[in-house]
């Protein structure tokens, strides 16, 4: 090919129910030229990824929004039971006074995240269905001049397709571009017209029952917004895998040449220095749940070194305490927190809950609420099940 930088996979989603996978590859037009900047084929396996039928033209991928945003190549889409492939991608928007007037490859355009969603289940003909640009609100406290490089939602693993997060790379363009700064050379053309070093990567977490393709506030979260979930000049592409079993799980992301890991589910946690109380939602119901059915939770509450002189202090403060409320949020007998089996100077994604050395539940009361007392330790998910088995 004649194009230096040969085609990319953007990425893959999963259908759960139909086990039908989508792959869309970022390649050159059906005659074969790069002529245009290339174009998004799709790719879909029936048997697992074994083998695959493609490339199929896309229609919408390539689209302009009033002739005020048009799309660029990076393409980013997950499947959500219920609403379908949804596709995260990087805009242009026309824009003639981005603050302070700083120069981004293309100085009168801005970059924003949009998203389109698959007309039917072919994943071939795609619709335009909104935009933000968030970051850079003043409601968000941002700096006025922050963008958006990319931002790749994932499924997370072992949540059967409920929920959905984005891992969002920042970008901030400079008032001093040179030569040697940032990006180039060699990627941009000439000195000037490329932007400079990206920021961090944030983690976003979508509300449950929402559709990645609600760009709202009230939909999106940024909980994690200073804190860098990789390495920096980590670049992170599509979602994660599991490697692993049982209390070994992990997730990894892929990035160039390198492979970065989580234990499951610690993507985003709760902290408290002090102590902290908070009741999970939504409820759990315990309708099917068996003699043999538990609670299991993934916190860290290790404990630090002790004092040169004996004792310990303030590393080894941590502790989880749990009890259990009826849908009244009255708390049931037999599980107060003071009767609860303290978790202490532990660290594990499947600690199952016990009181008084017993982890039945109370089979009679439909749905319970759960209510966690913590203080120094990190809280990441409570699990409802037989066994410890966050499948996909």
């Amino acid at each position: 090919m004649s194009k230096s930088g040969l085609g990319d996979i953007k990425t893959i989603a999963r259908n759960d129910d139909s086990g039908k996978y989508y792959l869309l590859f970022w390649g050159p037009d059906s005659s074969g030229s790069w002529s245009n900047g290339g174009t998004p084929l799709l790719y879909t396996s029936t048997d697992a990824g074994n083998s695959w039928q493609g490339p199929t033209a896309t229609d919408g991928l390539l689209c302009r929004v009033e002739d005020r945003f048009h799309c660029k190549d990076d393409i980013n889409f997950v499947f959500q039971p219920g609403f379908g492939l949804v596709d995260f991608q990087l805009f242009w928007e026309k824009n003639s006074t981005i603050p302070g007037g700083y120069c981004d490859q293309k100085c009168d355009q801005r970059r924003v995240l949009g998203t389109l969603v698959a007309g039917d289940d072919s994943g071939t003909t795609w619709n335009y269905s909104g935009f933000m640009r968030l970051p850079g609100t003043p409601e968000e406290n941002d700096p006025p001049e922050l963008q958006f490089y990319r931002s790749r939602p994932f499924v997370v693993p072992g949540t059967r397709g409920t929920r959905v997060f984005s891992h969002t790379l920042l970008y901030a363009p400079s008032p001093f571009v040179a030569p040697t700064y940032g990006r180039q050379p060699p990627a941009c053309d000439s000195p000037g017209m490329c932007h400079g070093p990206h920021m961090y990567e944030e983690w976003w977490t979508l509300a449950r029952g929402q559709a990645a393709s609600n760009l709202s506030r009230s939909a999106w979260r940024r909980p994690a917004r200073l804190t860098k979930m990789a390495p920096e000049n980590a670049y992170l592409f599509a979602q994660p895998g599991l490697v692993g079993s049982g209390a070994n799980l992990k997730m990894i992301w892929i990035d160039s040449g390198a492979v970065f890991s989580l234990p499951l589910h610690r993507a985003v946690g709760l902290y408290a220095p002090a102590n902290a109380r908070v009741i999970v939602r939504p409820a759990f119901n315990l309708k099917s749940a068996t003699a043999s059915t538990k609670l299991w939770m993934n916190a860290d509450a290790h404990w630090g070194a002790p004092l040169v002189q004996g004792g310990c202090d303030e590393t080894c403060a941590a502790y989880v305490l749990v009890e259990l409320l009826d849908s009244s949020g009255n708390v049931i007998d037999g599980y107060n927190h003071t009767q609860f089996d303290a978790i202490m100077d532990q660290d594990a994604i499947n600690i199952p809950l016990t009181w008084n050395n017993s982890s039945q539940l109370p089979l009679d009361k439909g749905e319970i609420q759960v209510k966690i007392w913590f203080r120094a330790a990190r809280v990441y998910a409570v699990y409802l099940g037989d066994d410890f088995n966050p499948a996909y």
